[in-house]
């Protein structure tokens, strides 16, 4: 299993929601003045999971959340491409949360 960041133009729009699409991420990011990152987590070459964190500043503090307080995305977490157990989904988690710790402060 491997997650790494992706750009907005590869992230699948599998999901039936509005909140989950690359269009409202840029809604959010430009209306309320927030970065985004996306995250993509594969299993043998397979998309497992896609994830979008919404950033924040805040004088020196940085916060990081999907969803994130205060910017309407309460629909936002994982989207995930499959049914899958929940042991694996939390390993799924373990690696998008190893690799939002490595977004430079």
């Amino acid at each position: 299993m491997e997650t790494y960041q992706i750009q907005s133009n590869e992230f699948k729009n599998i999901s039936k929601s509005f909140y989950q699409h690359t269009a409202w991420f840029e809604i959010v990011k430009n209306g309320l003045n927030v970065d985004y990152k996306i995250f993509e987590t594969k299993d043998t070459d397979k998309i497992v999971c896609q994830t979008v964190v919404f950033i924040m500043k805040k004088g020196f503090v940085k916060f990081i959340g999907s969803p994130l307080r205060g910017t309407f995305t309460p629909h936002l977490g994982p989207v995930w491409h499959g049914k899958f157990e929940d042991q694996y989904k939390l390993q799924v988690l373990d690696s998008i949360i190893t690799e939002i710790k490595k977004l430079k402060p």
